[in-house]
């Protein structure tokens, strides 16, 4: 799925924010309304329209908030929580329908580092963005703009540019327990591992939090035993492989709940 359209519309939180708010005051809204209902133009409207369904706010059938949209519209719904921008971040890292984002941050979390000269040509052999060119470079700067802008994820310092074009990876300067704990459940969700999966393969596998929050496995045990503590998971080793076990009886947005109502 591209986001790029004729103009670039970079993510800014605030105005992603306001499209939120229009979508829970009056669900089924088509791109034009609510680009009405924001006070924009009709091209910027689609544009946060498609933000919002990237970062899987709102469903495509029907065209209303998804139950995480619901849940940040009643806890921040102004988008200004770290946490709020560390899921958004886990979010489009984990879409593998957003392309450039999962293919990106796939890229990065294993060599660490890339040239934004490099992105395209790189994105280009793995198949993406061949039949236009043009939104693929508007996803690529769109990508990049969204790490470096502080009131988006630059304040998360995960992708941080050490000079000019050139970009690394770190892991986050904010990531609670419960947010990995989110991003976590919400993997497991898709269905897409059993009740168990090996420390190994949430630190490499696409979408897994530990692969898109770039940690290593001590950053990331410390975590897990933070969970442990809670009940959200059981850390074990069988066979001689560390594992997790899937423990709480709940779901990935409680656990989310669990950190906002956590606050202050």
């Amino acid at each position: 799925m591209a986001l790029g359209f004729n103009r670039t519309f970079k993510l800014d939180l605030s105005i992603l924010s306001t499209a939120l708010q229009a979508y829970e005051a009056k669900p089924g809204l088509s791109d034009l309304s609510l680009a009405e209902a924001m006070g924009v133009g009709g091209e910027k409207g689609t544009g946060y329209s498609r933000w919002l369904l990237a970062c899987g706010l709102r469903a495509s059938k029907p065209r209303k908030l998804t139950d995480l949209g619901s849940l940040l519209m009643s806890e921040d719904q102004h988008l200004r929580d770290p946490g709020t921008k560390a899921v958004l971040h886990y979010q489009l890292a984990s879409n593998q329908y957003s392309e450039v984002w999962w293919s990106l941050i796939d890229y990065i979390a294993q060599h660490r580092e890339i040239e934004a000269r490099q992105a395209v040509d790189q994105l280009l052999r793995a198949g993406i963005g061949t039949n236009n060119r043009k939104h693929l470079l508007t996803d690529v700067r769109l990508f990049f703009d969204a790490y470096l802008d502080s009131d988006c994820f630059g304040s998360l310092q995960v992708i941080v540019e050490v000079e000019a074009g050139r970009f690394i990876a770190r892991s986050p300067s904010y990531l609670p327990s419960l947010i990995l704990g989110y991003a976590l459940y919400a993997r497991w969700e898709a269905g897409l591992q059993a009740s168990t999966i090996p420390i190994n393969n949430v630190l490499t596998e696409s979408g897994q939090a530990g692969k898109v929050f770039f940690l290593d496995r001590p950053q990331l045990l410390e975590k897990l035993r933070e969970l442990e503590f809670r009940g959200i998971v059981k850390v074990s080793r069988i066979a001689d492989l560390d594992n997790v076990a899937y423990t709480f009886d709940g779901t990935a947005l409680d656990i989310l709940r669990m950190y906002y109502q956590g606050r202050g």
